[in-house]
């Protein structure tokens, strides 16, 4: 490493183990699969693929396969630290895109239309759960 890199703080990011990374890309691609596949059976129900999609995490999640069968699970996600982060940054890429990408389907017309009622739908989404956790962590020891 060069004398300017470690004078300026940087240090050199570990490089994952060859298992660690194995686990990784078998992790995403059984993950991709998995919501290619069941987005596309989604679409033949008349449905977003979205819901195929997010129906994945809820099937290999610890929800459902890691109750059924919890040895696939922790093989298949380990609970090591590496593992883990390596999984949750690709998740975040993941609710990144999601989230953009909803976005910028949103009809702009129809909310200009119906803006009463998105705001009293936005603000009831957002105020009536807020303030019930506010009432009860003042309830609640």
């Amino acid at each position: 490493m060069s004398p300017t890199a470690l004078a300026a703080g940087f240090s050199p990011l570990p490089q994952p183990a060859g298992h660690d990374l194995l686990v990784f890309l078998i992790q995403v691609g059984v993950l991709l699969g998995l919501a290619v596949i069941l987005g596309r059976l989604a679409v033949r129900f008349g449905m977003p693929a979205v819901v195929g999609e997010l129906l994945t995490g809820v099937l290999i999640g610890p929800s459902l396969l890691g109750h059924l069968t919890p040895e696939l699970w922790d093989w298949l996600f380990p609970a090591s630290a590496p593992q883990a982060n390596m999984i949750n940054a690709v998740a975040q890429v993941g609710v990144l895109l999601l989230v953009g990408l909803s976005g910028m389907h949103v009809d702009l017309g129809l909310i200009r239309r119906r803006g009463a009622t998105a705001v009293r739908v936005s603000l009831g989404g957002l105020l009536i759960p807020l303030g019930l956790g506010v009432g009860l962590g003042f309830l609640l020891p």
